[in-house]
């Protein structure tokens, strides 16, 4: 679940869509179709981890021609390699 304050300051901006697990948000269609519906083109994505969680969803919306950003001081990996 997303934190309550930060849920809270970003409802006028922001959908929440809940996802079931799925690695790759990008496999997700409701996910997909809120960005959809926003009619943007840029996304800001940060993750968990940022090799599979973050890595996973980029490629996917960049290869649907989105322009991505990745917060990477906002996510995080297993190990100093990834």
């Amino acid at each position: 679940p997303v934190i309550p304050e930060l849920r809270e300051r970003l409802r006028e901006s922001a959908t929440y869509v809940p996802r079931p697990g799925r690695v790759n948000a990008w496999d997700d269609h409701e996910f997909v179709q809120a960005i959809r519906d926003t009619g943007r083109r840029q996304l800001i994505i940060a993750g968990i981890t940022t090799d599979v969680c973050v890595a996973l969803p980029t490629l996917s919306a960049l290869r649907e021609g989105y322009q991505v950003f990745v917060v990477t001081d906002a996510s995080g990996s297993l190990n100093r390699e990834a």
